[in-house]
């Protein structure tokens, strides 16, 4: 009877044998107490029927020692309830083996509560199969301690629903691996909060796939440090979306180094806005190749923004590169700044776009620094823009590089002072 079974000393529990066990029926296995429970012998536990298993009460299953949990068989453990399993202790949980934690259903690992899960081993965490990690609910997955996230290895961290990962702590995410940070898909990675992408390593930010960075949003790129910025390799750089190039900040685009500008590709740097280019660094525009410097300022208005500054930062060869739709619609007080040295390294091609209002403004040192082959390109038009003042400033050779034609185009004014 129960009575009989409860009132077995510890010594004569241990002796009942493994066949008259398995005939208890659940209210028999029931009666014996928590002091008797923990005295049977791991093999005793061990050949427990499933059914004598799941009748144990969640006292009677605390009160089972480390070796005996160590004990259950799969086909046991499998049988626990959520309640049972809930009830475990955590010296209990970590006394579970990798198969038996391997065992453990989607159900049962959904009743596992945070402090179970801190508790488990990393061999244990490696243990838990890709299915189970996926039921994971947001509250568990957080209760990961950074060296259980670290454990993970990548298939199992690939397994990780979108909701769990967005819930991951800063924390967390930053002790991840690169072979983890490398391992996410580009759906985890479209998910990913601005906060973890902040917390972000140089290490781990240059380990995320190309393939995954373009499916970042402004929103999320933005939240890239400088830092940050700064640390992405030039094959990262050049596999940016448009929408991520034109929506970075001015600060964003100034933290790039000389080797990341150069990387850009000229679709992306088309991508660049006016409002961006207004406050482009001098150091930026420098660093772009010529083959881009057409693309960055396509239109009249793009390369209007560009102030004197800005204009002047650039290269002999970036200015020869300049598209002669742009250049035309330089403005004149971006004129009134210019240098001969710009002058110079404007093409035939590009100073043959310039309006006579936009020849007027031209200061005298401007026209100074026009070498004979410009000036002879000038049409008729442009030549009645010239002012006296920069045709009386010229050089003997710049006056002999007129052509008669142009001269023949001149007005009284202007052919006074070409002969004085």
């Amino acid at each position: 009877t129960t009575t009989q079974l409860s009132s077995l000393t510890t010594t004569q529990v241990r002796a009942i044998e493994t066949t008259d066990l398995v005939v208890l029926t659940t209210t028999q296995l029931g009666s014996l107490t928590t002091t008797l429970v923990a005295a049977l012998s791991t093999t005793q536990v061990g050949v427990l029927t499933t059914t004598e298993i799941g009748g144990l009460t969640t006292t009677q299953l605390v009160a089972l020692t480390a070796a005996q949990v160590g004990a259950l068989t799969t086909t046991q453990v499998v049988i626990l309830t959520t309640t049972q399993i809930g009830g475990l202790g955590t010296t209990q949980v970590r006394a579970l083996t990798t198969t038996q934690v391997a065992s453990l259903t989607t159900t049962q690992i959904g009743g596992l509560s945070t402090t179970q899960i801190s508790s488990l081993t990393t061999t244990q965490i490696g243990g838990i199969e890709t299915t189970d990690l996926a039921a994971f609910n947001t509250t568990q997955i957080t209760a990961l301690t950074t060296t259980q996230m670290v454990s993970l290895n990548s298939t199992q961290f690939g397994a990780i629903e979108t909701t769990d990962l967005a819930a991951l702590t800063s924390t967390q995410f930053r002790v991840l691996t690169t072979t983890q940070i490398a391992g996410l898909s580009t759906t985890q990675t479209g998910i990913l909060t601005t906060t973890q992408l902040s917390s972000l390593t140089t290490t781990q930010v240059r380990a995320i796939e190309t393939t995954d960075l373009v499916v970042l949003t402004t929103t999320q790129f933005g939240a890239l440090t400088t830092t940050l910025v700064a640390a992405l390799s030039t094959t990262q750089i050049a596999g940016l979306s448009t929408t991520v190039i034109g929506g970075m900040t001015t600060t964003g685009l100034s933290a790039l180094t000389g080797p990341q500008i150069v990387a850009l590709t000229t679709t992306q740097v088309t991508e660049i806005t006016t409002t961006q280019i207004v406050d482009l660094t001098t150091t930026f525009l420098r660093a772009l190749e010529t083959t881009d410097i057409p693309f960055l300022a396509v239109t009249t208005t793009e390369l209007a923004m560009l102030s004197t500054t800005q204009l002047l930062s650039l290269s002999t060869s970036q200015i020869a590169s300049l598209a002669t739709t742009a250049v035309a619609g330089m403005t004149g007080g971006q004129f009134i700044g210019l240098t001969s040295t710009f002058i110079q390294a404007l093409t035939t091609t590009q100073l043959s776009v310039f309006n006579t209002t936009q020849i007027a403004a031209l200061t005298t040192t401007s026209i100074v620094g026009l070498s004979t082959t410009q000036i002879s390109s000038l049409s008729t038009t442009q030549i009645g823009g010239l002012e006296t003042t920069d045709i009386a400033a010229m050089t003997d050779a710049q006056v002999n590089g007129f052509t008669s034609t142009q001269v023949g185009a001149m007005t009284t004014s202007q052919v006074n002072v070409l002969f004085l």
